[in-house]
């Protein structure tokens, strides 16, 4: 890895150091099997935070694997997210962890695609899965990338998938994720529930939030719209801004502004088009020089030969107001770049721009 990009990481990394679900917490003294373990402070710092419980019958399991359900919801309460609606997976419409998972979902933290139709959530979670929705939690997701293909460190590294090394490399370096005794990781073992919760405490430790307080995730409340909605067109390709808002400061302090926004894609090609949230690319730059992609909402839509279609997707900017954010990003927010990616072709929509900067002077 160059030396301009570990010296970033390790500036990032001293600035943020700086800076199943069953039964009441007030059960936390009675859980028989829990005293002695390994994991008992960490994970009766959940309980206090109201995360996560025992069983009816006294026992917390510590050692048993944990579903991808299970810990959706402990990670979404502990980091204090509020549940939003909807629905991605076939499988999980009327599963009882849905609002948990789809909040996950909204966040980026659990991307579709990568799952298919069928989020499986009542499977056990692998190391893998855990590692990756950690450091999306921690708005790492673009850094993970960027170090695809680098070396973990781990003596399993040959048999990890290139694309996961960037989340286990920094999962390592952040202190999230240890090896086994021989110095292996093993991506796909399912983990526990005591790894799990001993995890997500490192990264809320991280965050810098209280582990002593109990989660109460705050309403993101929107404030009144900021700028007039406004509609780009570029070669036949359309972006409208339809309402653009701030949210209210969330418990871990940050505040987005969110850009409602509709594309209008004609299909000019004589194949199917298929047409995601990775098409539409919004970059933003802070003061310090960094570039953050934006979060938005998945969508996908698949356009017939010479038919137009029609797709929403919200935009999530997050505002450099907090401690950690305005350390590592700066101060202000410099430019926003809004592109349409499509047919090999990149298509800038500077009005589009300039229009959300408005928004977040």
């Amino acid at each position: 890895m160059k030396q301009p990009l570990k010296r970033m990481f390790s500036f990032f990394v001293l600035c943020i150091i700086i800076c199943s679900v069953c039964i009441s917490p007030l059960h936390a003294a009675t859980l028989q099997d829990l005293n002695s373990h390994w994991s008992v402070n960490d994970v009766n710092k959940l309980i206090t935070r109201g995360s996560v419980g025992g069983y009816p019958d006294g026992t917390f399991k510590p050692d048993a694997t944990i579903t991808r359900a299970e810990f959706s919801k402990i990670l979404r309460q502990s980091i204090g997210l509020n549940t939003v609606s909807g629905n991605s997976f076939h499988d999980t419409a009327e599963h009882w962890a849905l609002s948990d998972i789809q909040t996950l979902v909204d966040s980026s933290i659990i991307v579709p695609s990568e799952y298919g139709t069928n989020y499986g959530p009542d499977y056990n979670i692998t190391r893998r899965e855990i590692a990756i929705m950690l450091i999306r939690a921690m708005w790492l997701n673009d850094s993970a990338v960027a170090l695809s293909g680098e070396s973990t460190g781990f003596s399993d590294d040959a048999a990890i998938k290139s694309y996961d090394k960037g989340y286990l490399y920094l999962a390592k370096e952040l202190g999230l994720v240890g090896g086994y005794e021989d110095g292996s990781f093993r991506p796909d073992n399912k983990a526990t529930r005591a790894e799990a919760c001993v995890m997500i405490v490192r990264v809320l430790t991280l965050m810098g939030i209280d582990t002593t307080i109990p989660a109460q995730p705050d309403a993101e409340v929107p404030e009144q719209n900021t700028v007039t909605p406004s509609t780009s067109q570029q070669n036949g390709y359309a972006i409208t801004v339809k309402d653009i808002q701030r949210t209210n400061t969330n418990t871990l302090g940050e505040r987005y502004v969110q850009a409602s926004m509709q594309l209008t894609i004609p299909n000019k090609t004589v194949q199917t088009l298929t047409v995601t949230e990775a098409n539409l690319k919004t970059t933003v730059t802070y003061s310090t020089g960094a570039q953050v992609t934006a979060m938005q909402k998945p969508f996908e839509t698949v356009i017939a030969p010479e038919h137009t279609a029609y797709m929403d997707t919200n935009v999530h900017i997050l505002l450099p107001d907090n401690q950690v954010a305005n350390m590592v990003l700066g101060n202000s927010i410099t430019n926003i770049q809004v592109q349409l990616i499509l047919n090999g072709q990149t298509i800038s929509f500077d009005e589009i721009g300039a229009t959300l900067m408005q928004s977040v002077k």
